[in-house]
Formats: C-alpha cells, structure tokens, sequence
C-alpha cells in the first residue's frame, strides 16, 4: 500500500481528523498538530521540519498538504477584508469626471481600470494643452498693440482650449485666427464691444468648468480611514494587522492620485451647454459684420497661419467614422469621442525632458502601488509568495497594456482602433481587479502559497503555523509601507498643481477679472 493510504489507516486507529482532502486554515490545523503532536511527531517525522517544536510547528509541504489540507480556503473573514476596499474604491471611482453618460462612462470605466497609465498620461496632456494654448495667446497677441494691455490672454486661452475640448478637429484647427480676425475687422471700430462679448463667453465658458473638491476629499478619506480599521484595534477588531488585507488596498492605492486630479483639472457639467456656447460665439466670429462665410473659404492651414508657432496638424486618434452602421462601427464611432476627450488635439512642441518627466509621472503612481503591495506581501514567513507574484503580474499587466494602447493607436486602423482598445481595456481591467478580488479572499491561502515554495526552493519550503513572533516586525513593515505609500500618493498631484504644471492649472483656473460685476 502507498504511503498515503498508510497514513488514512493510521490516522484513523488514533482517532486524528484526517483533513487531506480540505481546505487549508492555519489555525484549525494548527489546533489539530498540537492536540496530537507527539505521536505524528513520531509517527511521521518526514511531516515536520528540523527546527520544529511543540509550541511552534514547523511542516514540510508535504506534510501540511496531509495535515492540513492540499486545496486553498477563503480567510474566515473574506466578507470584512473584501468590504475593507471595495466600499472605498466604489466610491473613488465614483469621483472621477466622466464624459457625458451612455456608451462612453463605461468605456471611461474600462479604460481606468485596464490602462490607467494612459488615464493619466491624457489628463497631463490636458493640462498640458491648456498651458501651451495660452502660450500661443500671448504669442500671437503680442504681435498686436490693441491687445498689449488688455487682461485677453487666459480668456482668449480658455475659448480655445474649449474648442479643442468640444469641437471637431476639422473645427477647431483654426479658431485662435478667425477669433483675431473677428476682433479687428473693421479697423477696430467695434472692437471694445467684440472684446466684451469674447470675455462674457470666456466667463461662461469659466462658470461651466465643474469639480466636486469636497466631495473626492470625503471619498479620499473614506479610503484611508480603510487602513486605520486594519491597524487599530479597538476599530478593526484585529490585534495584528493582516498582510492579506492591506496589499489589495495599498495595490489600489494609484486610484487616489488619479481620481484628484480628474477634479483638479475638472471638467464641463454640461457638455452641451458648454458646446452651445462656443458654437454660438464661433458662428459670430465666423459670419457676423460681412466677415467672409467659412462655408465659402477653405479652411486655413494652421502652419500658414504662424509657422513659428510650432503648432502642427495632428494626426487625430480615433476621428469619428460616419461610414458604416454596424454595431462595431457605432462603438468604434462613440469611442472614438472619448480618445479625443482630454486630449490635445495638436501636437505641440515639448521638448524630450519634458515628455520624459509626464511619461515618468504617468508610470510613478502605479508604480508606487506595486511597489508598496509587494512590499507587504514580503513579509515573513512566506516573503516571496504567491499574492506577490500577483501584484506583479497586475503591474507587467498594467504596463503592458499602456504599450498596447500607444502601438493600437500608431499602427491599428482607425476603423477598429478604439473598438479594439476598448475591449483589451475590459479584458485587462477585469482580470487585474477579479485577482485582487480573489487573492484578498484566499485564492492563495494553501499549503503551496504559504510554505514559500517559491521563494525557499522545494527542498527548504516549510508551513511555520504559529508565526506570532514575526507579527512585530510585520506590523512594522506595514504602517512605514502604508504611512509612505500614501503620502507619495497624495503628493503627487500638490507637486503637479504648484510646480510641473502650475501654468496649465493657472489657465484651467483662470481667476475671472471684475468677477462681481
């Protein structure tokens, strides 16, 4: 007979609950080893590791697959450590700004979830554009002396900006010229009340920019109040803090950068009022006072316009399809909207530093998450573990993603471009979040995962079932990993609001001159 089979026999003449088909839970096998350690000790001492003790077992895994269990079992607690961060992170995602509500909130959804570097990396070019339109105000003004003294530059900015917000591209490539032109026709003899209304229109435009500050703060506090129930006691009900608990949330953690500053940036709350307003404007820019109709006039390259501008055509990613009527079509069409949503639609000048330090901003955040997750997770007795290969797996599948996204983008045609990144971002996106899920409620909790196979070798992988005395150290290692995760993650956005971009959060934020009047 096998040795499997000599042990069931065995186990039942001394009355020991034989748990090899079970689940694995450390503290019921560990009530189990102590009640009869001494014979199974004798026994079957190939089950035991060689610095083990009564008080402190030690097996091979071998040993807990036939003690214990070989199959894993979800944490007695899962409820608890799941709601621990999904609450949280449910009301975070709630925060962000989304483009108006249909197909494209779930598309803005998917695309969070499954490439959040490109989330990011869109909104600082957002920012971005807004800096680089006023930029270009100033430049082209200051070519004019009627424009020298007046307080024009940020409305002027903002009207653009709107227009590359709101408007086809085909549209909005020559505003920043017509809107001159409009302004001095005539030789200036209605300029004062053409300024006037250009202002009011900027205001308006100012007003309609939304963000729900105080509603994300709360959100953002809700989700470190999460960590307080883990460490503290008397809330948390734990007298350790479980690294089980605390790697999904700090794995998370990249939704707070992200999700205060889709409200720092903000958005419009009502697309098409916003998008009334700056085609009205436009319409009398474009055809008011026997200004030649646009209609009859081709529209004006923007390199003829200010070829030191350094403002180039740019090739549209995902410019909306009006042939076909499938459904692939419609999709492609109502994603498309959402590429270009927070998007520059120009590429403008920067420079490779610059490039480099928002590529580097976008990657840091998630980044950071993995970084301090797998630092929770490499904690004895397990250290290198199976919910560590997990956080990095999530983070190759993150980066990833973004190249996907950039190479779609450059090489896919536009036809299916964003159909086809839409549903990559699904895929990815719920996959990461389904592991997460899973692994916080004991996908990896068996005798494989914790014996620390991986990072021990076969040969030195052990169960260590009363690891009381690494719970100091681990508490250590978690509140530093936490205190300093988090604060880098809440910095990021001050460092891009004072310093990196403080000129395009100027614009964006534009303090209205003569407000109460």
């Amino acid at each position: 007979m096998s040795l499997y089979t000599n042990f069931a026999i065995l186990a039942f003449s001394m009355n020991v609950p034989f748990v090899s088909g079970q689940q694995f839970d450390r503290g019921v096998c560990l009530a189990t080893v102590n009640a009869t350690y001494n014979s199974l000790y004798t026994q079957n001492p190939e089950y035991f590791a060689s610095y083990t003790n009564g008080s402190r077992p030690f097996l091979t895994l071998p040993g807990c697959n036939a003690l214990c269990g070989k199959r894993w079992g979800p944490y007695n607690d899962c409820g608890p450590r799941l709601l621990d961060w999904i609450i949280p992170a449910i009301v975070l995602i709630a925060n962000l700004h989304f483009v108006p509500i249909g197909w494209r909130r779930y598309m803005t959804i998917a695309h969070f979830l499954g490439d959040p570097i490109d989330t990011i990396h869109r909104q600082l070019y957002l920012v971005e554009g807004w800096a680089e339109n006023l930029r270009i105000v100033k430049k082209r003004l200051s070519r004019r002396v009627q424009f020298r003294d007046l307080d024009i530059p940020e409305g002027l900015a903002t009207i653009l900006s709107a227009a590359d917000r709101l408007l086809d591209p085909q549209e909005s490539s020559d505003v920043l010229g017509k809107v001159i032109e409009w302004l001095t026709f005539e030789k200036n003899s209605r300029f004062e009340a053409r300024f006037d209304e250009l202002k009011k229109v900027a205001v308006t435009l100012r007003h309609l920019r939304s963000h729900d500050s105080r509603r994300t703060g709360v959100a953002i506090l809700l989700y470190i109040f999460q960590f307080v129930v883990v460490f503290v006691y008397r809330i948390g009900g734990s007298p350790s803090p479980s690294g089980g608990r605390v790697s999904p949330a700090m794995m998370l953690s990249w939704f707070l950068p992200v999700v205060l500053l889709s409200n720092v940036t903000g958005d419009y709350g009502s697309w098409r009022q916003a998008q009334d307003t700056i085609h009205g404007f436009l319409t009398k820019a474009y055809h008011q006072d026997d200004l030649v109709s646009s209609a009859t006039v081709p529209v004006q390259d923007p390199i003829a316009v200010d070829e030191d501008l350094d403002l180039v055509p740019a090739r549209v990613p995902g410019q909306r399809q009006t042939s076909g009527s499938s459904w692939w079509h419609t999709l492609n069409a109502q994603f498309s909207e959402l590429a270009c949503s927070g998007s520059m639609r120009h590429h403008h000048s920067s420079s490779l530093s610059r490039k480099f330090v928002l590529g580097l901003i976008s990657v840091f955040p998630i980044a950071l998450a993995g970084a301090t997750a797998f630092r929770v997770d490499f904690t004895g007795p397990t250290w290198f573990s199976c919910r560590a290969v997990a956080v990095l797996s999530s983070c190759a599948g993150w980066f990833l993603s973004c190249i996907f996204t950039n190479l779609a983008i450059k090489h896919l045609h536009i036809e299916y471009r964003w159909t086809v990144i839409f549903f990559k971002d699904v895929i990815i996106g719920t996959s990461i979040i389904a592991l997460i899920f899973l692994s916080t409620a004991g996908l990896f909790n068996s005798c494989y995962c914790v014996s620390g196979i991986i990072f021990r070798g076969k040969a030195k992988a052990y169960v260590d079932l009363n690891p009381v005395s690494l719970y100091p150290y681990n508490n250590t290692v978690y509140s530093w990993t936490v205190g300093i995760g988090l604060f880098l993650q809440m910095l990021i956005v001050p460092v891009l609001r004072l310093w990196v971009q403080r000129e395009g959060f100027r614009t964006i934020w534009w303090k209205i001159p003569d407000e109460s009047e």
